[in-house]
Order: C-alpha cells, then structure tokens, then sequence
C-alpha cells in the first residue's frame, strides 16, 4: 500500500504535527503508569478540537520519559512466547514496524488483532485502546507518522499482554449486557488488591472461581454495533452508579472506552477479529466490576450536559481520562441519543483531578 498524501485539511495536518511531537517519547510515564499522549491527540482531532493538543503536550511533557533504542525485530514465528514481556516492547515494535512496512497496515492490524485480543486487558486495556485511535487517524490518512503510531500501539498491547481467566468466546448465553453483568459475581473486599494498579487488581480473579463461567450468559448473537452500544450503555450506567472516587473513575472508564477500542478495531481488522475483540473488551469490563464493584449503587441525581457544553468541558480540564471518555461517550450519544453516556462523561469531569 503507498502512502496518500495528507489531506489538506488544517486539522490533519495539526494531528501530523502532534504525533511528530510525541515520536520522541517512550509508552511510560514517569510514574510507571501509561502514557495517554497521542491517544489524547487523536481523541482531540475526533472531538474537533485538534487547537488544543499543542498545549495539552506541553503540559504533559514533564510526565513522559525518552522512548528506547531501536532494538531487533522478534523472530515472527515466536511471537507466542514473547507475549506479556514489558522489556521486549522495542523487540515488538521493530516487528510490527517491517510487517506494516512489508504488507500494509489494514492486513497487519486483521492478523494481530486477532491473536492479541485474548490479552485484550493487557495494560488496562490501552494497547487496544492505542490501537484503536492509531487505526482511526490511518483510515483517514495514511501517513508514515501513523503507521509508525499503530506499530507503538501493537507493541504496547503484546509486549504487556494479560489474559483473564475463562474465555468469553466458550458459549453464547442470551442475556442483555446489564443483566449479565448482574451475574457477575463481586470479589469479596477482603481479598481485592486495589492499591492503584488495574493489572494487578484482576490478577485477583485467577482465584475466584464464579468469574469465568458468568462470562458465557451475554448475548453475543448480535450485530457488532448493536452488541457494542449494549456494552457501552451498561458501562455507562455502572459509571453512574459506582463512582465515587477518582480511582473508580479511571477504573470504570477504562470499561466504556475500551468497548468503543474493540468495535472500532474490528471495523478494519474485520471477522474472525471483530467478534473476539468485542467479546474481550466484555471479559475486561467485567473484570473491572468484578475487582471494584460495589453491590450498593450510588443513586445520584444526574445532570446531563449537552454535547458541545461536555466537550468544552473535557478539553478545559484537561485529564487524559477525562478527554478520551469524553470523545467515547459522546459519538455513543450521537448513535443513541442515551443521556446516560453525557452523565457518565460529566461525572468523570466532576470527579476527576484537572490535568
């Protein structure tokens, strides 16, 4: 596939030089957490506020760390037994930069995301997430910047890949997103692990044994926006009902946006990608609900924004969390018209620290 040249659009050509910005930089923080920078460009060009990334990176700079050097590309043909190995993350950069190079990106995005999907929690679900995002600004434009952006969100996803335990694929129950959620059963609080880190909070679930087979009761027998919206809706409720703290809020947006990671990477990577992608960001938001749910909801009285008033929000405060939900919930608004997906964005800005 040759290159396009960039759509004169002035808003291309801002997100190009915001990922040329962030090229220099690594997929960690300094704080050992994951960088969100260039899926929060991406999300500002959605949003139609690309203006705003220039002085979003500058405020996020501090926070970023230098990437690593180039290392050797890992031998394709043992790409099972690197999964999940942090310190090879230049190792899989270097492989998926020559398979895009070689085959394109749509192929390369169909053939991976098929075998990383089962790690779909891998770094609380923001390689997919980076991915996804990557794979958006490429079916626009395809440009050298973000083919080299989808090769980072590749290598984030495999080199920090964590399956769940069960396999969500196993059988298809007949049960709506909310009400199989309800069969989900909630790791009791004495044995959770919720000290800030979502990976290791669901290593938890590898010793309670209810969670796997609830998987199996959604309905999965749906079209692949009707199962997502189903999805998203539920997470956007449990947003509502469970928030009460800025750790439950990034904890739950994680569910909401990881749903929209999985159905818009399934748009270009196609089947059988598009179905297992949709059934483990269900797997993940379960997991999270699992870990950090709590049987009373909130009952809060909520006010809804309206779009434009939420998006000048999101962009003034300034939270990666709060930017990237914001963009999810609300194209799942423009789709449904569901209020829940404004309020759930609203109370993350309400909850949520400034960046």
């Amino acid at each position: 596939m040759t290159n396009q040249r960039v759509d004169p659009n002035a808003s291309e050509f801002a997100l190009e030089g915001a990922l040329a910005q962030l090229r220099p930089y690594g997929s960690s923080l300094a704080n050992g957490l994951t960088s969100h920078a260039p899926m929060v460009v991406e999300a500002l060009w959605r949003l139609g506020r690309i203006d705003a990334a220039e002085a979003w990176i500058d405020r996020y700079r501090p926070h970023l760390l230098a990437a690593g050097t180039a290392e050797p590309a890992l031998d394709a043909n043992d790409w099972r037994a690197s999964l999940g190995h942090e310190a090879l993350e230049g190792s899989w950069l270097a492989l998926f930069t020559a398979e895009i190079e070689a085959d394109g990106w749509q192929p390369v995005l169909s053939r991976w995301s098929e075998r990383l999907a089962p790690g779909f929690a891998a770094a609380a679900a923001h390689g997919a997430i980076r991915t996804a995002h990557a794979a958006r600004s490429l079916s626009r434009v395809d440009t050298p910047l973000r083919r080299a952006e989808l090769a980072a969100g590749l290598a984030l996803w495999a080199s920090s890949w964590q399956a769940l335990p069960g396999s969500p694929l196993e059988r298809n129950g007949a049960l709506s997103a909310r009400d199989a959620l309800r069969a989900i059963p909630l790791v009791p609080p004495a044995r959770r692990r919720n000290e800030g880190a979502i990976t290791t909070a669901v290593t938890v679930l590898a010793e309670h044994p209810g969670f796997a087979p609830a998987l199996g009761a959604l309905d999965r027998a749906r079209s692949a926006d009707a199962l997502a919206l189903d999805l998203a809706r539920t997470f956007a409720q449990v947003f509502l009902d469970q928030v009460r703290t800025p750790l439950d809020a990034i904890v739950f947006t994680h569910a909401i946006t990881g749903v929209a990671a999985a159905e818009r990477l399934g748009r270009w990577a196609g089947e059988p990608a598009a179905s297992s992608l949709l059934a483990h960001a269900w797997q993940t938001g379960a997991a999270l609900y699992a870990c950090y749910g709590d049987p009373e909801a909130v009952g809060r009285v909520v006010v809804t924004p309206t779009a434009t008033d939420l998006v000048t929000a999101a962009v003034a405060h300034g939270d990666e969390h709060a930017i990237k939900l914001t963009e999810v919930c609300v194209d799942f608004h423009a789709r449904s018209a569901d209020p829940v997906f404004l309020g759930a964005a609203g109370r993350a800005l309400e909850v949520v620290p400034p960046g």
